[in-house]
């Protein structure tokens, strides 16, 4: 489901007061607040995530949504070198010239050389070929703008191994030390991972992280209209302001105030007024509309009924006024939320919660 299905299952449970009274901004605030609550009750969403790190550096910083730590692999890394066509890039995606879908896949560590030979790394986020380029996206890309740059990508070597957690204890007897070597064990330190020993300043390496994520930000967007093409990927926007931040990749666009169908967003075209479907818009033509963004929900499908309900049962009593009725359907809806968390909470506990991560580096 996205954003604006879970709106709309909401209204329909909640009775207002006055007109108006629940704005979308108020209700996906309580959502977002209610969907961490579930994910600290039941146990959060398992993701795994490989990041670079410089050769030298011991401080790793943690994923934004990154909720708990639960294993941590390191592996050292060489580059290399893919031999492209013409690169270009921009302030969100690489072009290169030519078919290179068996080079580059998501979730790949590449690094691009800038005008100054300098190089930077990126995780490719989508991949796209449209018959003519590939395109790269990947978020917050750097440099924000090449012509012609080398590209490398990122290859595990054979080394690898699973680091034990140090209590911050022990870490704090031995920070400071300027002792180097294969990395044993980490800890957690507020918003970073350190590792111990620190690893050598001449090789460069990686680390894949296991974690409970935060669960993404449900959010919706529809200022301004858009003009979708029977048969064509690209929708221009008139008076929108399409950023990043608003047409991820994955996100889903929609034509009018309540869309009956939806397309998944590959991303901006370049521009706050363009963005690109991943696939053809098939129904009529329509210009100048009214439209929808709304982001995916990721909670697993039998969780987002009781991020509703629990939502639900709040506004309700919020808005019961001393009517014992409705004072009733809240209770009501309250136990049936502890009833099912409980119960997705003990299927959490005999599900593999752990699977075994999915190969993101060079192949």
């Amino acid at each position: 489901m996205n954003t604006f299905q879970i709106l709309t299952d909401l209204r329909s449970r909640i009775t207002e007061p006055t007109a108006a009274r629940w704005t979308d901004n108020l209700l996906l605030t309580r959502l977002n607040t209610t969907a961490d609550r579930i994910c600290a009750r039941i146990g959060g969403l398992y993701s795994v995530r490989s990041l670079t790190v410089n050769s030298g550096d011991r401080t790793i910083s943690l994923p934004a949504d990154c909720h708990k730590v639960h294993a941590v692999k390191w592996n050292y890394i060489s580059w290399s070198s893919v031999t492209t066509g013409n690169t270009e890039s921009d302030s969100t995606k690489i072009t290169v010239t030519g078919d290179y879908t068996d080079s580059f896949h998501f979730g790949l560590y590449i690094r691009i050389q800038d005008g100054s030979s300098n190089w930077h790394t990126n995780r490719i986020e989508h991949v796209h070929y449209d018959g003519t380029n590939t395109y790269l996206w990947c978020e917050d890309l750097q440099p924000a703008s090449v012509s012609g740059g080398s590209i490398e990508r990122a290859m595990t070597t054979s080394s690898s191994a699973v680091l034990s957690e140090m209590p911050r204890e022990i870490y704090s007897s031995i920070y400071g030390t300027t002792i180097t070597g294969v990395p044993t064990r980490y800890t957690v330190i507020e918003d970073k991972i350190v590792l111990d020993p620190a690893p050598p300043d001449d090789k460069e390496y990686a680390v894949e992280l296991q974690y409970f994520k935060n669960p993404q930000r449900l959010k919706l967007y529809n200022s301004g209209t858009a003009t979708a093409t029977k048969g064509s990927t690209t929708v221009a926007g008139q008076t929108t302001e399409w950023s990043h931040y608003k047409c991820k990749t994955g996100y889903q666009f929609g034509i009018g105030s309540n869309p009956e169908r939806w397309y998944e967003i590959e991303g901006r075209n370049n521009s706050d007024t363009s963005l690109i479907l991943k696939s053809a818009y098939e129904e009529t033509t329509a210009t100048t509309s009214e439209y929808v963004i709304a982001a995916p929900c990721d909670f697993p499908d039998e969780w987002v009924p009781v991020l509703v309900q629990w939502v639900a049962a709040e506004c309700i009593l919020e808005d019961s006024q001393g009517n014992n009725a409705v004072f009733a359907q809240h209770d009501r809806l309250k136990q049936e939320v502890e009833s099912q968390l409980m119960r997705l909470k003990a299927n959490r506990l005999t599900e593999d919660l752990y699977p075994q991560p999915s190969v993101t580096f060079g192949r």
